[in-house]
């Protein structure tokens, strides 16, 4: 019971009676358009650039392209 409260209200469910989340709604519940989405500009060629890539089975993977700035800011852009 101790362990429980301290749990994420989203996560409940899964760790304390195995329910599993599997497609079950946002992977950032605290995204907020407002604060974590900026302008489109064009990409400082010096930046490093990554592609990520989670494999799925059952459901098309999840791809993602990301630059890195001078000082470790992430920019997700497609």
């Amino acid at each position: 019971e101790q362990m429980v409260s301290f749990y994420d209200k989203d996560e409940v469910d899964a760790r304390a009676h195995g329910k599993p989340l599997y497609l079950t709604g946002l992977v950032y519940p605290s995204f907020n358009f407002d604060i974590h989405v900026i302008p489109d500009f064009p990409i400082p060629f010096n930046w490093t650039r990554a592609q990520i890539v989670d494999p799925h089975d059952s459901i098309p993977f999840a791809m993602g392209w990301v630059a890195v700035d001078e000082i470790g800011d992430y920019y997700f852009y497609d």
